[in-house]
Formats: C-alpha cells, sequence, structure tokens
C-alpha cells in the first residue's frame, strides 16, 4: 500500500505538470482502483477518456469497472454496452454486464451476459 500511495503522490504532481497527458489520468485511476478507492478511479478514469485516442476502448473499459466497484450501475451499463460491439473489449464488456445484473438480482440478464461473455472468449468461463 506504501508503493500506491507513493504512485498515487507521483500521478498527481505529473497530472499537474501535464494534464493533457493520458498516461497520468490512467495510471493515477489504476492505482485508486488498486487502493479500493473505485470513484477516486472513475474520475480518474474519466478525465483519461477524451485524451485517450486509440486506446479509449480500454479506458472505457476500467471505467466502467471502476464505476461498478463505486455502485454507479447505470453509468457502468453505458459503458459496457458502448464495448459490446469491439470484438477485442466484448468477453469483458458482456462479464461486466453480468455482474451489474447480478447485483440487480436479475438472474434472467445476468446468465444472457455471462454466457455471451463466454461465446466471446472461451477461456474466459
Amino acid at each position: 500500500w506504501q508503493q500506491c500511495d507513493a504512485a498515487a503522490v507521483t500521478f498527481a504532481r505529473a497530472q499537474a505538470l501535464a494534464p493533457a497527458r493520458v498516461d497520468w489520468w490512467y495510471l493515477g485511476g489504476l492505482v485508486d482502483a488498486a487502493r479500493a478507492m473505485p470513484a477516486e478511479a472513475a474520475r480518474q478514469f474519466a478525465r483519461a477518456l477524451p485524451l485517450a485516442g486509440a486506446d479509449a476502448p480500454l479506458v472505457r473499459l476500467r471505467h466502467a469497472d471502476a464505476l461498478l466497484a463505486a455502485g454507479a450501475d447505470d453509468e457502468a451499463t453505458a459503458s459496457y454496452r458502448a464495448l459490446t460491439s469491439l470484438p477485442e473489449y466484448a468477453a469483458a464488456a458482456w462479464y461486466g454486464l453480468g455482474r451489474v445484473a447480478l447485483r440487480r438480482q436479475d438472474d434472467a440478464a445476468a446468465r444472457q451476459a455471462l454466457l455471451a461473455a463466454v461465446e466471446r472468449y472461451a477461456e474466459f468461463g
């Protein structure tokens, strides 16, 4: 944890010095997720999204995961849905949608989403 705290301070300084660099916001989000601070991680990933360019789908996935961990199910659902049409991210997106459905105790939707995840990535299940 001490390394994560030091990394968070370092990334905050880097963000202040170079706020237009996606790296610092993305890495800051990863550190906050590791420190069990999902709302702060979601905020950092949200700052990274418009800067991400070609890496936007990966950042969107991390953002959705942080939103889900923070309890923002509707926002997480929207982000996951946006990723279901991208083959590289579809399995993880459907898995996220399954987790949302499980939290909402919608077993049928959870089963459908988790099966969709497995279909797109056989080793996933």
